[in-house]
Parts: C-alpha cells; structure tokens; sequence
C-alpha cells in the first residue's frame, strides 16, 4: 500500500515539472528564432550602404545643416574615414547615448575629411583650411 501512495505523490510532482520544462523549452524556441532575425536584420543593415548614410545624415541633421555638396560627400566619408566598424560604432554610440553624442564623435571625424591640413594664404601666419578636392572621389 504505501508504494502505490508514493507512485501518486511523483505522478502529479512529473506532471508539473513536465508542464515547467514544456514551458521553458518553448521560451527557449522563441528567444532562438528572435536572435537569427536579429543577426539576419543586422547583417542586411550593415551591409546596406543606403542604411550607413541614412544613419549619418540622420547624425548630421540633429547636429549641423547638410548642403547638398555635404550630402553628396557622406558615401565617399563612409568609404575613405569611416569604414564598416566606424559606421557600426557611430550606429551603437547613436543608439545607446543619442545623436548629440554621436555627433560630438562624429563631427571632428568629418572636419579632417572635409578640409586639408593646408593653410590658406601666404606665410606661416595664415589662418584657415583649404577645401579638400572631392572630384575624383
């Protein structure tokens, strides 16, 4: 007699844990398949060149006014400064502390690719930058 109570006191404990590790596994299941539409998702946008300069025309807009010969330069700034990872760590300091920062990190980065180190005038007293030749860009 005291087996068959046993049997009966594990049979509802199995049938619980069972439903709790149905549950689990089903949660896992989803978090998976979240986390490749993520990658997926991440790997197409960093591989879009139209999403880069989305990203940092969006940065210059809240920061600064773009002109079209700015707007016309971001790709050949992506291509030459920037650089996949640069992109990508404009994007993550854009997403995790705002525009405003992402723009202070930015901006530096864009003034050194829009002018050269060349001053303008006569003599070593000269004040101000030549613009750098983006034609053959």
């Amino acid at each position: 007699m005291t087996n068959q109570q046993s049997f009966q006191c594990y049979l509802t404990l199995n049938i619980l844990l069972e439903k709790i590790f149905a549950s689990v596994w089903l949660l896992l299941l989803a978090l998976i398949i979240v986390n490749f539409l993520s990658a997926g998702y991440f790997l197409f946008t960093q591989l879009n060149t139209n999403h880069k300069v989305d990203i940092i025309k969006k940065i210059f807009t809240a920061k600064k006014n773009l002109t079209p010969d700015s707007v016309r330069l971001i790709p050949s700034f992506i291509r030459n400064e920037l650089g996949i990872d640069g992109v990508l760590l404009i994007e993550l300091i854009s997403n995790t502390s705002g525009l405003s920062l992402a723009g202070t990190v930015l901006l530096p980065m864009w003034d050194k690719f829009n002018f050269t180190e060349t001053p303008v005038g006569v003599g070593h007293n000269s004040v101000g930058y030549r613009l750098r030749d983006h034609s053959n860009s």
